[in-house]
C-alpha cells in the first residue's frame, strides 16, 4: 500500500468533513473483483468507481494527464473525453511507466478518483454523470486491498467544482 497517497486522501476527506469508511479486503486487480470483495463485506449497493489515467497530447504538443472516473460496469468513451477537452491532438491510457511516475508508484487498479492536490501532475478529473444516480460509491484508496466507501452525496460534495459529463458507455 502507498501510505503517502492514502494519507493525502484521508487529509482531503477530513478537511471537508466527508463521511466515509475504510474497508480492507483481499487484493483486487479489476473493478469487478473489487465490487465482489466489497459485496462480500456487506456493501452490496455500492457502485464501484473506476479511475482511469489518461495521457492527452495538446495541439501545442504539450502533454497533460487527467483522471476519467466512470462506473466500474461501463467503458470509457474516448470520443466524449475529446469533446470535453479542447485542443487535444491525441488521447491514450498512460503507459505503466507514466502511471507509476504520475501516481507516486501506484499500480493500475489502485488509482483513487483524485487529481491535484493529491496527484500534482494530474491536472483534471472528469466524472461520468452516472454517479449522480447512485446512493453509495466505492473506490480503491491507493492500494489493491483497501477501499473507501461513502454516500454519493458526500462524494458529490468532495468533487466540487469538478464537472460531470457523459464519458462512459455500455461494454
Amino acid at each position: 500500500m502507498n501510505n503517502l497517497v492514502f494519507d493525502a486522501i484521508k487529509d482531503a476527506l477530513e478537511q471537508l468533513d466527508i463521511i466515509y469508511e475504510v474497508v480492507d479486503h483481499e487484493p483486487c486487480r479489476t473493478s469487478e473483483e473489487s465490487a465482489l470483495a466489497r459485496a462480500e463485506l456487506g456493501y452490496t449497493n455500492t457502485v464501484g468507481a473506476k479511475a482511469l489515467l489518461l495521457r492527452l497530447r495538446q495541439q501545442s504538443s504539450r502533454v497533460r494527464y487527467l483522471v476519467a472516473l466512470i462506473p466500474a460496469t461501463l467503458r470509457l468513451d474516448s470520443k466524449a473525453i475529446r469533446k470535453h477537452s479542447s485542443g487535444v491532438k491525441s488521447i491514450r491510457f498512460a503507459s505503466p511507466e507514466e502511471f507509476e511516475t504520475v501516481t507516486y508508484g501506484l499500480v493500475p487498479g489502485s488509482l483513487p478518483p483524485f487529481a491535484k492536490p493529491v496527484f500534482p501532475m494530474i491536472e483534471e478529473l472528469i466524472v461520468d454523470h452516472g454517479f449522480l444516480e447512485t446512493d453509495t460509491i466505492g473506490f480503491n484508496a491507493g492500494s489493491l486491498d483497501r477501499s473507501i466507501i461513502m454516500p454519493t452525496t458526500e462524494f458529490l460534495r468532495l468533487m466540487e467544482p469538478h464537472q460531470f459529463h457523459l464519458i462512459a458507455k455500455q461494454s
